[in-house]
């Protein structure tokens, strides 16, 4: 499926020029404009609890019953899944950063139909654009934070992608709750419409440029992430890596039997105990789950999956990991 260069081998630190040390802040900021992309995804994600009994008990602008508006939370996941396996591919087709463009384009749909929405079938035609967006965001924001970054940054804001999916379900519930569908639907597709806007001030991945042989273009996104000039020993560490994991035969069997690739497979696959005989692990397990999970632990197999599989053996894996952040919300 998509591939992904690994970033596991880019621990040299880039030379300064001169005495001018190498900055963080574009990294950063490449990170939180990347991260609307997901602010927009929680925002959706968590409509549905607002405006379902808002909606349900409007007859005068709608009439639609509880059980059929029940169905919102059903269709996303279910168009998420398809397009997470049709689309994937698009990261290395088009790039990173045009996927994510592409990204917010089923966002705005999915807030203008529900802005405009009268009936059940706009309501549903708006969740489905809506787990169409959703089936980009975990092939594309994670895959660009780790080749975008240097360790360093990576390990501080590696989780900023869970950060703001919490953000936006806490914004779309604090604006539902004094909001009507319309209002609420033309705030939030905002959002979208200004990450596009802003990320097409954003460079695009190195690793990516160095992947198509642009190598005047990846060190022109090196110098604009690291804020030097002098970027060669970043470049050719990319290009020397690049070259090495692109000339690698990657098998189904390669998941399986190299350490590396078998580790980052099995961070993103839940393993089930019966534990029912022991009537208090349940409940304190599920404690601590949410407890760490809520401080940003559990984008960390996504980042794994995102980093630790060569390009080869990494279009290989499975999109678990998305499946298994949504079902947990």
């Amino acid at each position: 499926m998509k591939t992904t260069v690994s970033s596991t081998d880019d621990q040299k630190k880039a030379p300064n020029d001169g005495n001018k040390p190498e900055r963080i802040w574009p990294q950063i900021l490449a990170i939180f404009t990347a991260c609307m992309v997901p602010l927009t995804a929680g925002m959706l994600f968590t409509w549905s609890s607002p405006f379902i009994p808002k909606i349900s008990s409007d007859k005068t602008n709608y009439d639609i019953s509880e059980e059929e508006a029940s169905y919102f939370t059903v269709i996303p996941p279910i168009a998420m899944i398809i397009t997470s396996l049709l689309f994937s591919n698009l990261n290395d087709i088009f790039g990173r950063k045009p996927t994510m463009i592409i990204n917010a384009i089923p966002y705005v749909i999915a807030w203008i139909l529900a802005a405009v929405a009268s009936n059940i079938w706009v309501f549903y035609a708006s969740r489905v654009f809506s787990g169409i967006g959703d089936g980009f965001v975990f092939s594309s924001v994670p895959m660009y934070i780790a080749e975008i970054s240097t360790p360093k940054v990576r390990g501080v804001w590696g989780n900023a992608l869970t950060f703001f999916i919490y953000i936006g379900q806490l914004l779309i519930a604090i604006i539902g709750s004094y909001c009507s569908v319309k209002v609420s639907s033309y705030i939030g597709m905002c959002v979208p419409v200004l990450f596009i806007v802003i990320f097409l001030f954003m460079p695009e991945s190195p690793y990516f440029y160095v992947m198509k042989g642009k190598f005047e273009e990846a060190r022109s996104s090196l110098r604009w992430l690291r804020g030097i000039e002098d970027v060669e020993e970043d470049f050719l560490q990319i290009k020397a890596d690049v070259e090495r994991q692109m000339s690698e035969k990657g098998t189904w069997k390669d998941l399986f039997v190299i350490d590396s690739n078998r580790r980052a497979l099995y961070a993103g696959f839940d393993i089930g105990i019966d534990v029912t005989a022991l009537k208090w692990i349940p409940l304190t397990g599920m404690i601590i789950y949410v407890v760490f999970y809520s401080v940003g632990i559990g984008i960390v197999p996504t980042l794994m999956l995102g980093e630790a599989v060569f390009c080869k053996h990494k279009a290989k894996r499975p999109n678990r990991s998305l499946y298994r952040l949504w079902s947990s919300d």
